[in-house]
């Protein structure tokens, strides 16, 4: 309800000072320029320039964007006039600060912070192994938190690249250029600010509608023109594709021309992470794999999300496939577990004990064994994607351990019923093997509970600190917390 409050409330604004008419510009505030000063041109595009000002009420050093003389169509205008807006009332720390809107020589322009910093492009080109590129997620998390700020106001970026993100000197990480963003409930929303049909990319689509974006990040929707479908989960893929390249040191797409990237963009045609990255960490390529999803309903639902999910791995929480001398063991655990329930029970009945005993016995193996089979298959049809290794070591574990006492138990009757079944000696030794069988039991299903408890509540307070905290007020912190090291 908030969120859509919100996003209400921005749309509002936005077309109130925008208008929702597409045959009249709206008006620019009348006073001019005057109180800054220019200095030099910064940057250049088809639609207008940037130019460092000294703003001349505060002395500071601006930024201020101006729409190209030559451009006159009315819809252009209208849409430097959204983009103005938006960065104005878009008031977050990952987005630069608007000071003034206005014209200069009938010509719109607006002022904005002077970001100094360094492209995330530069950075992320001179990082040449995958260790060094790892270091950049931080400034990617900050983004997706920039972007879901601006979700919860209705609004999608729709040009998320590393040439749009500034790497400031003290941290902060801005987002540039929201000049084709889309405001939800703003008329010509959905459709302002494509692509002319004069640029080489949009010359090449093939399907209805304009392309709108840069093609090496293109969501299947955008490449494929399908503006009406465009939401939040376009700018999550975009995202997916910034990570794909921090991962693999190269975008998603490439192709002989614009036309063949955009080809593949339409299909999500991109060399899998395991392939292309296999060293990676394998949590990490299941949280770009599930951004990337060729459909929308399959990816998270906002850069919220994603950012969740990358903050869970960078904290730790997500652990990564398990190796394969403890994916042996862990099948080797349920392996154990199928035998020893098969073995205990069998011969369970020639012991004679209570029929509820028997059953229990043999359901508590049968479920554990048979949850941790149906986890591990869907970890491996899934390659990682729900990151089930905690859930699944800790249901080996304890279907090993079931599985051995109930082979030791069951063993040991056969062989003490052989030799004198009734003889004090063999029910002395029988019940002994029943305490131990008990003792394991109970030890490996607590130690179950243990390492799930200890996995949920690394998912849900992800930070070490209050990780650690919440686990040892349950007693648990201390005894997990080596592993989590490890």
């Amino acid at each position: 309800m908030k969120s859509a409050a919100n996003t209400e409330a921005f749309a509002s604004t936005i077309g109130a000072i925008a208008g929702t008419s597409s045959g009249e510009a709206p008006a620019p505030p009348a006073h001019g320029v005057e109180r800054f000063e220019l200095l030099r041109e910064i940057g250049r595009g088809g639609m207008g320039r940037v130019l460092e000002a000294k703003d001349g009420q505060f002395g500071r050093h601006v930024a201020v964007k101006e729409l190209a003389r030559d451009v006159t169509d009315v819809g252009h205008v209208r849409r430097f006039v959204v983009e103005a807006l938006v960065t104005g009332n878009l008031e977050h720390p990952g987005i630069p600060a608007v000071y003034e809107r206005g014209s200069r020589a009938g010509v719109p322009y607006y002022a904005m912070r002077h970001v100094r910093g360094r492209p995330f492009s530069e950075v992320l080109g001179e990082r040449k192994t995958l260790r060094e590129r790892l270091k950049l997620l931080p400034p990617v998390v900050q983004v997706a938190h920039t972007l879901g700020f601006a979700h919860e106001r209705g609004v999608v970026h729709r040009d998320v690249k590393p040439d749009n993100i500034m790497l400031a000197p003290h941290g902060e990480v801005v987002l540039l250029d929201w000049g084709i963003a889309k405001v939800r409930g703003v008329d010509g929303g959905a459709s302002s600010g494509v692509i002319p049909e004069s640029h080489p990319v949009a010359s090449e689509s093939t399907r209805e509608g304009a392309i709108v974006g840069t093609p090496a990040y293109l969501s299947p929707e955008q490449a494929s023109g399908q503006t009406d479908r465009i939401d939040e989960r376009t700018d999550v893929f975009a995202l997916g594709a910034l990570l794909y390249h921090v991962v693999a040191g190269r975008p998603p797409y490439a192709g002989p021309s614009v036309a063949a990237v955009v080809a593949r963009a339409a299909e999500a045609d991109f060399e899998p992470l395991e392939q292309l990255a296999p060293e990676a960490p394998a949590a990490l390529r299941a949280i770009i794999e599930k951004a990337m999803a060729r459909l929308p309903d399959d990816r998270y639902g906002s850069a919220a999300e994603l950012a969740d999910a990358l903050e869970a791995f960078l904290a730790g929480a997500v652990l990564s496939r398990p190796s394969r001398v403890l994916a042996a063991l862990a099948w080797a655990g349920a392996v154990a577990a199928l035998l020893g329930m098969l073995a205990g029970s069998a011969q369970l009945w020639a012991f004679t004990p209570t029929l509820r005993e028997q059953g229990l016995g043999a359901l508590i193996v049968l479920f554990l064994a048979a949850a941790f089979l149906l986890l591990a298959l869907t970890e491996w049809r899934t390659r990682g994607r729900y990151c089930l290794s905690p859930l699944l070591l800790a249901l080996a574990g304890a279907s090993f351990m079931l599985g051995l006492a109930g082979t030791f138990t069951g063993l040991s009757i056969t062989l003490n019923a052989a030799a004198a079944a009734e003889t004090p000696s063999s029910a002395i030794l029988l019940s002994g093997v029943y305490e131990t069988s008990g003792a394991l039991v109970t030890a490996s299903i607590v130690t179950a509970f243990e390492l799930v408890i200890w996995s949920l509540l690394r998912r849900v307070a992800p930070e070490p600190a209050a990780g650690a905290a919440t686990g040892a007020s349950l007693g648990i912190g201390a005894r997990f917390r080596s592993m989590e090291r490890r």
